[in-house]
């Protein structure tokens, strides 16, 4: 499953687009800080509910760590308070020149149907980027008994951080390996939510991006 869509767009700061039956939106880019993935496996899911869920199926540059960006929308034409649309980890420097549907280990993209796609489920409007290993031990801490674990302040700091402006964490997990979540709240809340990777003129992957569907890209015109 291919999309037509450029999502680097939406990255770009003050970017703007028409959208029907929406109206005008800005689109900023907010810096999110870097992601260390230990184990070079890329792991997206709701950071508060963890289910068993593969990692994505793809190898990526070896690299201790990788810039990630929030995609910002501002509905300008409404009274509605910015939120995350896209969420992207990015690879290299090189420009993505097509976008494929992420794929998960033991999923099979040929048995999709017109209109279905692999994503991640979300039941607590916060979708992450982790390492795969470092997952197990944020899905550990939702059992702990202790007084404050982990989890309490992910979740604390995104409670905090909402009150005033886009909810967005990052949170070191594992102080040896520096492995570490990003977390951000998903577009309108729960759902299911598909990420793509970005291929470069090399057929690399340059980056992966988690649409937050906030938005139907089919029907967005950039100004």
């Amino acid at each position: 499953m291919n999309s037509t869509f450029n999502y680097l767009d939406a990255f770009k700061a003050h970017n703007r687009a028409d959208i029907k039956n929406v109206g005008k939106v800005i689109f900023n880019p907010l810096d999110a800080g870097l992601l260390y993935l230990p184990s070079g496996k890329l792991f997206a899911c709701d950071p508060l509910v963890i289910g068993a869920s593969p990692s994505f199926d793809a190898e990526f540059p070896q690299k201790s760590c990788y810039p990630v960006t929030l995609s910002i929308a501002q509905v300008l034409d409404r009274k509605m308070s910015p939120r995350v649309a896209y969420a992207m980890v990015q690879f290299t420097q090189t420009q993505p020149l097509k976008w494929k549907l992420a794929n998960f280990l033991g999923y099979d993209l040929s048995s999709l149907q017109e209109g279905e796609f692999f994503g991640y489920g979300v039941d607590s409007a916060t979708g992450c980027f982790i390492d795969y290993e470092a997952s197990f031990l944020l899905d550990d801490m939702t059992y702990m008994e202790e007084p404050k674990s982990l989890l309490d302040e992910l979740s604390d700091i995104l409670e905090d951080i909402q009150s005033s402006s886009v909810a967005w964490a990052n949170l070191c997990i594992d102080k040896h390996t520096h492995a570490n979540v990003v977390a951000f709240q998903t577009g309108w809340g729960d759902g299911v939510y598909a990420s793509f990777f970005g291929y470069d003129v090399e057929n690399n992957i340059a980056c992966v991006v988690t649409d937050c569907q906030l938005f139907d890209t089919k029907k967005m015109t950039w100004l």
